[in-house]
């Protein structure tokens, strides 16, 4: 009987999974959308939502669909997520939402959380917790909630992300890794403890959050009920995973200075281990614990926020808006000629410029050349300080293009892989799930 474990990676727009054996087979792949809302307070403030519920019924769909395809030699013994975290959600003291969870794609409530929080140094958050304070992810959510539907906010029994209620809601017990707790910004993170201030601020208590923990540290087992709801077995291991773009370094095995992973997903974002943390905090960097807690080295990430975003608006008009944009894209950047006749598009800041004048070819090149020049340019102040990058993997959905790939490579100088492709976070979190990453 081959062990394997099910990783699951909470994407922004889809649940990404595969089945993973201890000798690292991929046996099944597979994955589901999610659907975001608007909800409205009291008051009629609005916000972005996210169903807590239907993420787990579309969790369990995908991992039913997994079971049915799963080899009769083949048995799940664990289960991980990666989880793209910094969504914020509250319970009651059973453990059921009492809302919808306020979706980090929410713009900053900086004015809510002012006269709450104070004024914030950035930088001086970044030390703290790991992440840079903008006013947004459960900082800003709670400040809105607590402004805009404070009746709401009193009945809150347990505060957490939806992350931590679908593991609760699998084993029964609350708990959070460090990796998953950074966008949480309530964690200090060289001490792993809450960080009393905010806590006061906010007049919530420890016991209404989930305990803090370690990337692959046992959380609790399947029970009867969710064994029932998603087709594994009762006993099952539910193991703590990893922010999303950790998880991915480690499914492609981006684990030592001067690696270099490229995670494509709704923003580009280079994920690079360091060993010192302090030099991560010089260059502004969201701060991952990575594999601190076994001795390991922290994990820097520097991002290039919603560049598909904009990347597809550019697409859409330019060069098509049906389902078969993507490989219609490659095609007209593989026929351009390399520097697109002279054509300079930096979809961060052009994606509303006119470029009808072009050929699809030259836009196609072009918008896939300046992402890639405006990665290398967010990367040159860490080259120039020591971090010399000798090779990269890209995972995201564009790491399953070949002319992506071509294009990275060429630009940054550097031999440039894609291993698992848009199921790298998938794949760090079964690792995780089978021990054989920490």
């Amino acid at each position: 009987m081959r062990k394997c474990a099910i990783g699951l990676d909470f994407g922004t727009s889809s649940i990404k999974g595969m089945v993973l054996s201890e000798n690292e087979e991929v046996i099944v792949k597979d994955g589901i959308s999610i659907d975001y809302g608007t909800e409205t307070n009291p008051d009629g403030t609005t916000y972005i939502s996210l169903d807590p519920l239907m993420v787990y019924d579309r969790m369990c769909e995908l991992i039913h669909r997994f079971l049915e395809k799963l080899p009769a030699d083949c048995k799940v013994t664990a289960m991980s997520f990666a989880q793209a975290s910094g969504n914020t959600l509250l319970c009651n003291r059973c453990g059921a939402p009492i809302m919808k969870a306020y979706s980090w794609l929410n713009p900053s409530f900086i004015a809510e959380a002012t006269p709450i929080l104070g004024t914030i140094d950035k930088e001086a958050s970044r030390a703290l917790s790991g992440w840079g304070y903008s006013g947004s992810f459960p900082l800003g959510h709670l400040s809105h909630i607590k402004t805009h539907n404070p009746e709401l906010f009193a009945k809150a029994a347990k505060v957490c992300m939806v992350g931590e209620y679908i593991n609760h809601r699998l084993c029964g017990e609350w708990g959070i890794d460090r990796s998953t707790g950074t966008p949480f910004f309530l964690i200090e993170q060289t001490t792993g403890k809450y960080h009393k201030e905010y806590l006061d601020a906010f007049g919530i208590t420890e016991k209404m959050l989930p305990k803090v923990m370690n990337t692959g540290d046992v959380l609790g087992k399947i029970t009867a009920k969710a064994a029932k709801e998603t087709g594994l077995d009762e006993g099952t291991e539910i193991i703590l995973g990893s922010f999303d773009s950790p998880a991915a370094a480690r499914g492609n095995d981006v684990v030592k200075e001067g690696q270099l992973m490229i995670s494509c997903g709704t923003s580009w974002v280079a994920v690079f281990p360091v060993a010192d943390r302090e030099k991560l905090l010089k260059f502004k960097a969201l701060v991952d614990p990575f594999q601190e807690h076994v001795g390991g080295p922290w994990i820097g990430l520097l991002s290039l926020a919603k560049t598909s975003l904009y990347v597809d608006e550019i697409v859409k008009k330019y060069i098509s808006d049906t389902e078969e944009r993507p490989y219609l894209y490659d095609a007209a950047a593989e026929a351009a000629n390399p520097g697109a006749d002279g054509l300079k598009i930096n979809p961060l800041t052009d994606s509303e410029k006119d470029f009808s004048g072009w050929s699809k070819e030259n836009i196609a090149r072009a918008t896939m050349e300046g992402t890639v020049y405006a990665l290398k340019n967010l990367l040159k102040p860490l080259e120039d300080d020591g971090i010399k990058f000798t090779s990269a993997v890209m995972a995201g959905g564009p790491s399953n293009s070949k002319i992506w790939t071509k294009i990275t490579s060429e630009i940054l100088g550097i031999p440039v892989t894609a291993k698992y492709k848009a199921f790298s976070g998938a794949a760090g979190a079964a690792k995780i799930a089978l021990g054989l990453v920490k």
